[in-house]
């Protein structure tokens, strides 16, 4: 990744299946953005990738996560639910 630009960088992170990888972004506009807004992509064969200001919970309200990015499994396989850990792939 030596040498890439912003925009390359970024996608490689957006890439990311486990969430391990993030950045944020200095512009107040594209600041003010991520502050409103969530997304969730769904991976084909994959997990739900969810990105933005939004916090997950478990069934007892305890917090697993202030904010995205983060990878859930939607297979059940994982060993490390609610998060993906890439069993759907075996």
């Amino acid at each position: 990744m030596k040498g890439a630009s912003t925009e390359e960088l970024t996608k490689a992170i957006d890439k990311c299946p486990s969430g391990a990888l993030s950045y944020e972004m200095r512009r107040q506009d594209k600041k003010m953005n991520e502050e409103t807004s969530v997304q969730i992509k769904t991976m084909k064969k994959g997990p739900f990738l969810v990105k933005g200001n939004c916090m997950l919970t478990d069934e007892d309200g305890t917090v697993l996560a202030k904010s995205g990015p983060f990878a859930l499994c939607r297979c059940g396989k994982s060993k490390n639910k609610p998060y993906c850990d890439g069993s759907h792939k075996v």
